[in-house]
């Protein structure tokens, strides 16, 4: 719930839709210029450009709602401790999602990830410390972790 939270919280879905619309408007300027040609695409990269837009940044956004997403259910007062250990069993569930993604991450980085959001929410629990998000995302790599800008509610 936590997570789904979030994404409404960040605007994902908003932003997601923007994306389809961006997408759209390309799709539908190669299309009128294939037509110009005299071929008919029949809106084929409207469609498709439409779709490669709302998946833009969907693995990304899907990240960010589950580092928001574990701070709002500490904030409601869930023990988080072990809880990335459902990326193992999905993992287990789906060995595919350890190495293909489309429009989330692979298991193995929101594991790595999950621990990295505990651990900093538990360090600001034993400094008294508010449990609001970094103004900093951690995007926990299998091999490395970057940092990219955000802000969160």
């Amino acid at each position: 719930m936590a997570h789904e939270l979030a994404h409404a919280n960040l605007g994902h879905l908003n932003k997601r839709r923007a994306n389809a619309i961006i997408g759209w408007i390309a799709g539908a300027a190669a299309d009128a210029g294939i037509m110009l040609g005299g071929m008919s695409t029949r809106g084929a990269f409207s469609r498709v450009l439409s779709q490669a837009g709302a998946r833009a940044f969907s693995v990304a956004f899907e990240r960010e709602a589950d580092y928001v997403g574990a701070y709002y259910a500490a904030r409601a007062g869930y023990d988080l401790a072990g809880c990335e250990e459902i990326w193992r069993a999905f993992s287990l569930e789906d060995p595919d999602s350890i190495r293909l993604t489309t429009d989330h991450p692979i298991t193995p980085v929101r594991f790595v990830q999950m621990q990295k959001a505990v651990d900093e929410i538990e360090s600001k629990k034993r400094h008294n410390l508010p449990l609001i998000p970094e103004r900093h995302f951690i995007q926990a790599d299998v091999n490395e972790v970057q940092v990219e800008n955000g802000s969160y509610p």
